[in-house]
């Protein structure tokens, strides 16, 4: 992160680390009410990039987590999760 100051470099990974732990303790809300975190959408997010669907639709799961990963920000187990919410639903089931 060229650029940053100490002070500057040192505020982000503190958030960087808050945002995290906000994160897991979301994770573990959701497990203990019970809810699949892959099927919690916030609200008035933004549509997922047609190119996941499509990355489905033609069989290659693995292109379709990378491109939820990459516009999500979320790691790959839960974007695992959320394409396979993803498909179930695609497929009806």
């Amino acid at each position: 992160m060229s650029g940053m100051t100490t002070d500057e470099f040192r505020r982000f990974h503190m958030l960087e680390a808050r945002v995290y732990h906000l994160e897991a303790m979301i994770q573990l809300l959701l497990a203990r009410l019970g809810i699949d975190p892959a099927e919690v959408e916030p609200q008035g997010a933004a549509p997922l990039d047609q190119g996941i669907q499509a990355a489905l639709m033609r069989g290659n799961k693995i292109m379709a987590i990378k491109l939820y990963c990459d516009q999500t920000g979320l790691g790959l187990k839960e974007a695992k999760d959320a394409i396979d919410a993803m498909e179930r639903q695609m497929r009806g089931y």
